[in-house]
Formats: C-alpha cells, sequence, structure tokens
C-alpha cells in the first residue's frame, strides 16, 4: 500500500528503515555518490516508489551549492516574441537537468534589479536576462555574482555575454522590394528609444534607404501595440501610402488593427513588413511580408551558453550573433493602380 505515512511526507529514514539499508546507502542511490549493488539500489528504489518519496530539491541545492535552476527574465511573458524564445531555453535546460524560474521586468529598470535580486537570493545558478533599456545591468563594472547571459538585447561596453539578431541585410531587402514595387517613400516603425535592438533597426534602415537613395522617415514608436495604433494614424496622414518597415510584432498589431478599422489596409498591405512572424501575419488577406528571427534558436543558445558557464567557471563564453530571413509573401507580389509608374 502506497503512501502509508497516512499525510506525512517520507523521510530520507522511512526509505531507509523499509528497505533495509542505512540512509547512507539511500543517499549513494540518489546522489550516485558510491556503487551500490544492483540488488540493494532496487530494494531503495522500491521502497521510494511504495513510499511516494520525493528527494528535497532544497535539501540536495543545500549540500551541492547548486540549485540546478535558472532565472530566465523579459520585458513581457506575454508577448509570443519572448515566449518563442523560453521555449528554446526550456527545452535546452530540460535536456541538461535544469528547470526554469521565469520573471518579467516590464521594462522598468527598478523592477527588473528587483526581480534579478529576488532570483540570486532564491538561489539561481545563473541569468538569462532581455535587459531594459536603462538597465543597471549594462554598467561594464557592476559585478556579477553569478553566470549570466544577455537574450535579444544588449549593452554597449558590457562584459556580459550575448545572443542577438542582426538583420542588416533582411531590413536592406525589405526596403528595396517595398521601392522596387512602387511605393515612394519608405518608413520605419521603430521601437522603444535606448533598446539595442531599436538602435540596430534604425541603423540598418538609415543605410538601407540611404543606398536606394530614399528620404528617412522614422515614427519613434515604444514597441508596443498602443504605438502601432498612432503610427498607423501618422502613416495614413501621408498623400499617399507609404512602405512601412514595421519595428516589432506588438507594434505591428497595433499598425494593422488601425488599418483595418480604417478599411486602408489594401492600400498599405503591399508595402508593409513586419519584423516578427507571429502567426495571425499569415491570416491577412493578402498575407504579410515579413522579417523572422531564430527565436527558438535564440533561446537554445543562451541556454547552452548559461549552462556552460555554470558547469565551467573557467570557460570562456564569446557572444553570438544570429542571422534573420526577409519572406516576402503575396502582399509584395501585386499591383496597385495608385502607386507612381
Amino acid at each position: 500500500m502506497r503512501g502509508c505515512l497516512t499525510g506525512a511526507m517520507a523521510t530520507i529514514k522511512d526509505v531507509a528503515r523499509k528497505a533495509g539499508v542505512s540512509t547512507a546507502t539511500v543517499s549513494h542511490v540518489l546522489n550516485g555518490t558510491r556503487s551500490v549493488r544492483l540488488e540493494t539500489r532496487d530494494a531503495v528504489l522500491q521502497a521510494m516508489a511504495d513510499l511516494d518519496y520525493m528527494p528535497s530539491a532544497y535539501a540536495r541545492a543545500l549540500r551541492t551549492r547548486s540549485s540546478r535552476q535558472i532565472g530566465y527574465v523579459v520585458a513581457d511573458l506575454i508577448n509570443p516574441f519572448f515566449a518563442s524564445i523560453f521555449s528554446g531555453v526550456e527545452k535546452v535546460a530540460l535536456k541538461r537537468g535544469y528547470t526554469v524560474v521565469v520573471s518579467h521586468s516590464g521594462e522598468d529598470a527598478q523592477l527588473e534589479l528587483e526581480v534579478i535580486n529576488g532570483l540570486v537570493a532564491h538561489g539561481v545558478d545563473g541569468l538569462i536576462v532581455a535587459p531594459v533599456g536603462s538597465s543597471q545591468l549594462c554598467t561594464a563594472s557592476r559585478e556579477i555574482v553569478i553566470p549570466m547571459v544577455f537574450i535579444d538585447r544588449t549593452c554597449a561596453g558590457s562584459l556580459v555575454p550575448a545572443v542577438t539578431t542582426i538583420m542588416t541585410e533582411a531590413i536592406a531587402q525589405a526596403v528595396n522590394t517595398i521601392h522596387s514595387r512602387g511605393f515612394y517613400e519608405v518608413a520605419l516603425i521603430a521601437g522603444r528609444a535606448g533598446l539595442s535592438t531599436t538602435d540596430h533597426r534604425v541603423e540598418a534602415y538609415l543605410k538601407a534607404v540611404h543606398a536606394r537613395g530614399l528620404s528617412p522617415r522614422i515614427y519613434a514608436g515604444n514597441s508596443d501595440v498602443d504605438s502601432g495604433q498612432s503610427a498607423a494614424k501618422w502613416a495614413m496622414s501621408f498623400d499617399k501610402p507609404v512602405g512601412v518597415v514595421c519595428g516589432n510584432n506588438l507594434m505591428a498589431t497595433g499598425f494593422v488593427q488601425t488599418l483595418l478599422e480604417a478599411q486602408k489596409l489594401q492600400d498599405y498591405a503591399m508595402g508593409l513588413v513586419v519584423i516578427g512572424d507571429d502567426q495571425w501575419t499569415n491570416f491577412t488577406t493578402p498575407p504579410l511580408s515579413i522579417i523572422s528571427q531564430p527565436t527558438v534558436d535564440l533561446g537554445a543558445m543562451g541556454a547552452n551558453m548559461l549552462i556552460d558557464q555554470i558547469e565551467n567557471s573557467e570557460q570562456h563564453v564569446e557572444s553570438v550573433q544570429l542571422p534573420c530571413q526577409f519572406h516576402p509573401r503575396e502582399a509584395l507580389a501585386t499591383d496597385g493602380d495608385w502607386r507612381e509608374q
């Protein structure tokens, strides 16, 4: 009969008593610290099963000084972008024997610091962080008490290794394609100021429009749905529809929503490119072109980089940039009567 302790949790002493061995032997079976005869090991495992015994992760952490946990701190857990990165983090972490503690900063530097201090106090072995723009973590001289990896975003001069994306070529392809389809201007809806991702996309956009002989038009967004809605109203204020590279998935959601409400999506769809590959971009009519980001690979590589540091403190880990891909869809293959010929 299982659960024979009648409401009390089984202890290692209960397992030892039932298996007829010492507590030290049970410990050796649990931790693999010493060879145990096969029949003894089987008796211990059977006793654990009969008693529903679960080893204490906290106690093991005290013994080994390792919690086998890593922290994942990002701006917004609801954002599909960060959720997709998490799937890559978790897959690698579980494969390598770690669990992931998830939290969010809300793009607030003070909250980010409080969350990270809490995770460190909780005993996580390392951190994967998408730093906010004004993050104190970005100070190169800051003492990092546990291994850390930046994900998606980084900071100039930081000593923390990072896994980020590079989309210079993808943005150039997007601008060239939009302009070649007859849009007389190509604008960028930029993300939150102070983020390395925003700086990189603005730089890539400026390089692309200047190479094409175009004048830059940048709308300063805030990487959220509301600023995407405002950006759509700004774009509709021009005499003719302009081409648009929308700086992230959330702003694109607000941008397209506003165009749909104004019944203007068809006018802009040919020249609209979304950075991000949320599934809804497939379901508009016509489907929208995108610049896809290797989100799962970002998470997987970040987790491997972090765990490598945790398990070998002497190992030097280099930052990595992963390329993004431009995917023109049906929208960019359809003519529009209004365009300049």
